[in-house]
């Protein structure tokens, strides 16, 4: 039997997580502030040569929010991820992710243009080459943290200047888009008893 080996990139998403105030389970997630539409997300990011997954969570976690002290908890899974790109989209070179995990999915036609970027009757086409694997994991928010704030990226070539709108919700009531919230359940049983 042959082997075909296939290109990807890998990268690490990052479950930052605390206790509220009234000890509920939190998420840190995020939006852009200059893309609304893409979506609510975690932190994440390509790992660099050399980097382990949990440097590069570490990493980017601390690029995309500006939290130092972050503790890693652990990996959590892999997920595979395919960029498509819409036809005739207003944002012509506009291209979206959707995952599930160790599965690449296409968006189906015909979705309102409620929270997944793609308006109504346009189908997603794959971009040859595009595959990426995220590794999941969770780590540790330290004490003392605002419930939310605003953060401009000042390092990392590609995203230096990249602004977000930072902050805490339920992990119940996380609203991330494109997938990035299929390990989350597992990360809230893993931390329950942690923190």
């Amino acid at each position: 039997m042959d082997i075909e080996n296939l290109p990807f990139r890998q990268r690490a998403a990052a479950y930052v997580l605390r206790r509220s105030s009234s000890g509920g389970l939190q998420v840190l997630v995020f939006a852009h502030k200059d893309a609304p539409e893409a979506g609510i997300q975690v932190p994440g990011g390509g790992v660099e040569a050399g980097e382990t997954v949990e440097e590069a969570a570490l990493r980017e976690a601390f690029e995309e929010t500006g939290i130092a002290g972050l503790r890693f908890g652990g990996a959590l899974g892999n997920g595979l991820q395919r960029s498509v790109q819409v036809p005739d989209f207003d944002r012509s070179t506009a291209v979206r992710q959707r995952s599930e995990p160790g599965a690449s999915h296409v968006p189906e036609p015909d979705r309102e243009e409620s929270g997944d970027g793609f308006a109504r009757g346009q189908a997603a086409v794959p971009v040859p080459g595009s595959e990426q694997v995220s590794t999941y994991a969770w780590l540790i928010a330290p004490d003392g943290l605002p419930d939310e704030w605003s953060h401009t990226v000042s390092s990392g070539a590609d995203d230096e200047g990249m602004r977000f709108r930072c902050r805490f919700a339920d992990v119940k009531e996380s609203g991330l888009s494109w997938g990035m919230d299929a390990f989350l359940p597992m990360a809230a049983r893993v931390v329950e008893s942690r923190i």
